[in-house]
């Protein structure tokens, strides 16, 4: 019951303090940019299926981005998604037929598959650059943690078609750096 009242209690002051936001400005081109994706996976007929795509994603990150990475696999991998990207995202479809609902959940998976794709180009990218072992990263061919090196943040963007990457500082606010 106590969790019950935290969320109405977390739920009342969200809503208090929404009522002082304003919307943001979103651009139009991007709104049409995304109408028109979204109708060219409509249009297209014949092509390939998200759940098709969807699996052949998985498997990749699942072998070579999993628990234990190395350089070799990871490079492997990235060029794998980038042709999945290339050659592949573009015949993907929602196929017609069935109730309405039923396109629409076909529509979800397909979306979902896109974004499954991107996030694990950045995935992939963010581990390839990172060479050292840190948490849940473990680079076989850089077993070791290096702070000296690597405390530090890798940020990612999307430019043009391609991904970038730089590194930031982490900032220290309450928790102390380690030393080493």
């Amino acid at each position: 019951a106590s969790a019950l009242g935290l969320g109405v209690a977390a739920g009342k002051s969200a809503a208090e303090a929404s009522k002082e936001q304003t919307m943001p400005k979103i651009p139009v081109m991007e709104v049409e940019a995304e109408l028109k994706r979204i109708q060219a996976l409509f249009d297209r007929n014949k092509g390939v299926t998200p759940r098709a795509v969807k699996k052949q994603v998985q498997e990749l990150m699942q072998k070579n981005v999993w628990l234990r990475r190395e350089a070799k696999g990871l490079k492997k991998t990235l060029q794998a998604l980038n042709a999945i990207e290339k050659e592949t995202m573009p015949m993907l479809c929602v196929p017609r037929g069935g109730r309405i609902s039923q396109r629409y959940l076909r529509l979800r998976e397909a979306l979902e598959t896109m974004n499954m794709l991107q996030c694990g180009q950045i995935v992939t990218t963010a581990a390839l650059n990172r060479e050292e072992s840190r948490g849940s990263h473990q680079r076989t061919d850089f077993p070791e943690m290096d702070n000296k090196n690597w405390l530090k943040n890798i940020v990612l963007w999307k430019e043009r078609s391609s991904l970038s990457v730089r590194t930031e500082p982490v900032l220290a606010t309450e928790v102390p750096l380690p030393k080493k």
